[in-house]
């Protein structure tokens, strides 16, 4: 068991509370900021969410916080976090047939140099022809899966198409850390285009939930995030104000309900509200609504 006390204060959320993680603040590269990467379960379970099932990230946390004697080893230890461990990365040399093409999305509302900065660019050939593929990485810098989305009129073909493991993906998030934590606030949207027209907009404190529904690695880093308020904006009708509730639902296991926003556009995502509002709208709706 760990000593709570050693821990210091906690913030609950749910059934789970949350502590800074001492193996992290003392690493060597350590958590300066002071991130509350471990949860801590009732029954005595825990996990830092930064390094899920890592036993000698474990072992470090109980060598630090541990209750003497009776302390867990790394075996016994059982971590509640459910991370694919075994993640496929591709070499960078997987983009260089990726061509600078950015009319789409220039005519969409989103300046070229927002593009190049989220890297990525058009296929001609290949599984991706015909999509604007976006390269998503993790935080070792390395690429894990890519997004495309259809710029060319074929209708048998999917809207949006990814490769990878589409729940191991959180998109941008080196552009867009600094601005969540200083404003302690997500915005979570469903797909890349609503992140680039936020972005575009000068609301940079946003993550895609890559659909209607949040995977355990992209919760797993709004909870080491630990922001103040989030604000759920999937895009408007029947699936997105299901998908937009499931995700509180699931979010309110680790932050006070009242803390989680569901704020839908109405009658447009915001993609086509950029357009028809340019990105005055867009601030209106983040700041008004």
């Amino acid at each position: 068991m760990l000593n709570l006390e050693k821990l210091g204060k906690g913030i609950r959320r749910g059934n789970i509370t949350n502590y800074i993680c001492p193996a992290c603040r003392n690493d060597d590269n350590g958590d300066r900021r002071g991130e509350n990467h471990l949860g801590v379960y009732p029954g005595g379970k825990f996990c830092c969410v930064k390094y899920p099932n890592n036993k000698d990230h474990n072992k470090r946390i109980v060598e630090l916080v541990g209750q003497g004697d009776d302390t867990q080893t790394p075996h016994d230890t059982q971590s509640e976090c459910t991370v694919q461990q075994n993640v496929r990365v591709f070499p960078d040399s997987c983009t260089s047939r990726l061509l600078p093409l950015y009319d789409y999305w220039v005519n969409r509302g989103i300046p070229v140099e927002i593009l190049r900065k989220f890297e990525g660019g058009y296929a001609s050939a290949n599984q991706f022809g015909g999509y604007y593929v976006f390269i998503n990485r993790n935080e070792q810098n390395q690429i894990i899966g890519f997004s495309g989305r259809l710029v060319l009129d074929r209708p048998k073909k999917p809207k949006w198409k990814h490769v990878g493991k589409k729940t191991n993906f959180i998109f941008g998030l080196k552009h867009t850390k600094s601005s969540i934590m200083a404003k302690r606030e997500i915005v979570l949207v469903e797909s890349i285009g609503n992140f680039l027209s936020l972005f575009t907009s000068g609301i940079e404190n946003v993550m895609v939930a890559f659909g209607i529904s949040i995977s355990t690695k992209l919760t797993n880093k709004i909870v080491a995030l630990n922001p103040s308020k989030i604000i759920i904006a999937f895009d408007p009708g029947a699936p997105g104000q299901e998908g937009a509730e499931k995700t509180k639902a699931k979010l309110s296991e680790f932050f006070d309900e009242e803390s989680i926003e569901i704020r839908n556009p109405k009658d447009m995502d915001l993609n086509e509200m950029l357009l028809k509002h340019k990105e005055e709208g867009i601030r209106e709706w983040y700041e008004n609504t």
